[in-house]
């Protein structure tokens, strides 16, 4: 009866354990599903750098157009034409400044968000491999019970 007794106290200790073992999986799920939202959010925010990126494209070659435009169409003295061609050129450069930074951050972004996904995925992994175990536990501490109520009877 002792033994039995103790059987009994041992799983009870064990389901215990699994109580909360399966509460900190829980805690971990809502961590990591929250920090999914967040890559989420910075997915959007990728998107709207590459938007970005795209508008200021358009409108360097828009302006190298009406550059070159201009360039045909002025008939005043070579100084005027060499001022303007500097300015122009100056905010061109400006322009592909600001696009190169903007596809440099981009490209920051798109690493950390596939390192976070990528961590995402593992964390995602480990927690599902501990609830299957944590559900075969449970289902092995049934089927232990079912078998000593058995004995029992």
């Amino acid at each position: 009866m002792c033994s039995v007794l103790q059987v009994i106290t041992d799983l009870e200790e064990q389901l215990t354990a699994l109580t909360q073992d399966n509460a900190e999986l829980n805690r971990q799920n809502f961590y990591l599903s929250k920090q999914l939202d967040e890559a989420s959010d910075e997915r959007e925010d990728r998107l709207h750098l590459g938007q970005d990126v795209d508008r200021l494209r358009r409108e360097v070659a828009d302006r190298e157009m009406h550059l070159n435009n201009q360039k045909q169409n002025l008939g005043d003295p070579e100084d005027h034409l060499h001022d303007c061609w500097r300015s122009r050129c100056w905010r061109l450069e400006t322009l592909n400044d600001e696009l190169l930074e903007k596809e440099r951050q981009w490209e920051a972004w798109r690493s950390t968000l596939e390192d976070e996904k990528n961590q995402a995925e593992r964390r995602t992994r480990d927690i599902q491999r501990m609830l299957d175990t944590e559900k075969q536990n449970r289902l092995l501490t049934s089927t232990i019970n079912d078998i000593y109520r058995l004995h029992l009877i």
